[in-house]
């Protein structure tokens, strides 16, 4: 007997490597960080991005309501983090007691000590499926390091 679609697609997509980010986004005191594997630049004029989020996670809520937003690239140095910000079910506060971050003039959260990190202005939320893919456009670029970004290949972070 076949596995579903979705497993198959789902191991399919495994096989893949793909850039990790994490995203932070805060509304009406309520911040909220997730590790993504979607993240993607379409436009340099205007200079947009995108990525998308599942429509029931406790992230999907603050993203919609909020205006900005920040992408962070980490590194290997960050893995602890990546895996804290993947885990399902965690308070806002449970989320940000390990990590530490400043606030922006947006309220937005800064991940101190990434590689990279974008402030994004929130340009338009798409619902398909089960998910919504967010559009931002960079207002400001915040480079740091020259550290091999992380990978997530296989079920395991990874550097090349």
């Amino acid at each position: 007997m076949s596995l579903p679609i979705t497993e198959q697609l789902k191991g399919i997509m495994s096989e893949l490597p793909v850039p990790l980010t994490i995203i932070t986004a805060e509304h009406n005191g309520l911040k909220r960080a997730v590790t993504i594997s979607s993240f993607t630049c379409h436009s340099m004029q205007p200079p947009l991005i995108t990525f998308n989020i599942g429509c029931d996670s406790q992230f999907c809520e603050v993203i919609k309501n909020t205006s900005y937003f920040a992408v962070h690239f980490p590194n290997e140095n960050h893995i602890s983090i990546c895996k804290h910000l993947a885990q399902r079910g965690l308070s806002s506060e449970e989320q940000f007691s390990t990590i530490p971050y400043s606030k922006n003039e947006h309220h937005t959260p800064i991940i101190s000590d990434m590689s990279s990190v974008l402030v994004c202005y929130k340009n338009e939320t798409i619902k398909i499926g089960d998910h919504i893919i967010l559009v931002g456009q960079v207002i400001e670029v915040k480079k740091s390091t020259g550290k091999a970004r992380l990978l997530y290949h296989q079920k395991n972070f990874v550097t090349i």
